[in-house]
């Protein structure tokens, strides 16, 4: 990356991403750029349900598939990015935000020797200079974001290492806001769920009285007109269609 205007373009289309999952690939080929590696890869791991998922841009598909399908749970880096300390049951994870690598996890000699690195890694053009950093670490879910060099290049210059630092830093405070956004749109929809099966009816409004929501049961009754209804939108009683929203409106300013 040549200069501070090409990072704060990545660090802008990083929080983009947060809202449009579709950009993640194209914010890890930037990060991969940005440092001057070959391959990167944003993989998370439900340890409990023993479920692998990545984005993975720059490599093979079918490759892909192979290492979800057999070798995520039998490689050893993987393995160690997180830690099981001896006579616990529940994995601890590395710190966020600590950067790690290969050497740092095991010798890279030993690494080498592994069957997943000469079937997996070396056929997919990885090379044993390799950096990561987790992501997201809570209750048996790990999310890691990691970059390799090509052949060849087999050591990460102190370069490499601080740009890898200095973007994953607002990677991981993007993912960590993805993944809260996640939780708050499926509580949302479990809500909704509930009040649809509620037999009374249900409704949801907001501070001026618009209904937001409204189950099949609340539905008929505005519908039939009988005492309430909605005008334009909003919440109104026969007589008189401004006081419910009046009525809201003083609540909201009290719960303030």
């Amino acid at each position: 990356m040549s200069g501070g205007k090409e990072l704060t373009a990545l660090i802008d289309l990083i929080y983009e991403a947060v809202l449009d999952n579709d950009l993640w690939p194209s914010v890890l080929i930037k990060l991969a750029d940005a440092v001057g590696a070959a391959h990167v890869v944003m993989p998370s791991v439900d340890w409990r349900a023993k479920i692998f998922a990545t984005i993975a841009p720059r490599d093979d598909p079918e490759l892909i598939a192979s290492y979800k399908e057999y070798w995520a749970f039998h490689d050893p880096l993987l393995a160690r990015a997180k830690l099981r300390p001896v006579g616990e049951r529940r994995a601890t994870f590395r710190p966020v935000g600590e950067i790690y690598t290969l050497d740092s996890l095991m010798p890279r000699e030993e690494f080498a020797a592994t069957p997943v690195f000469n079937e997996w890694y070396r056929p997919a053009g990885y090379s044993l200079a390799t950096a990561g950093t987790s992501l997201v670490a809570e209750d048996q879910f790990s999310a890691l974001v990691g970059v390799s060099n090509a052949p060849g290049k087999d050591s990460m210059t102190d370069k490499q290492l601080r740009l890898f630092e200095a973007v994953a830093r607002h990677l991981g405070r993007a993912v960590r806001i993805n993944r809260q956004l996640w939780k708050l749109e499926l509580a949302n929809l479990a809500a909704t769920e509930r009040i649809e099966m509620l037999p009374e009816g249900a409704l949801l409004i907001d501070a001026s009285g618009r209904v937001v929501l409204a189950n099949a049961a609340a539905k008929a009754m505005l519908d039939a007109r009988d005492g309430i209804f909605l005008c334009d939108g909003y919440l109104a009683v026969a007589g008189s269609p401004d006081a419910l929203q009046k009525l809201v409106a003083s609540c909201a300013r009290r719960s303030v």
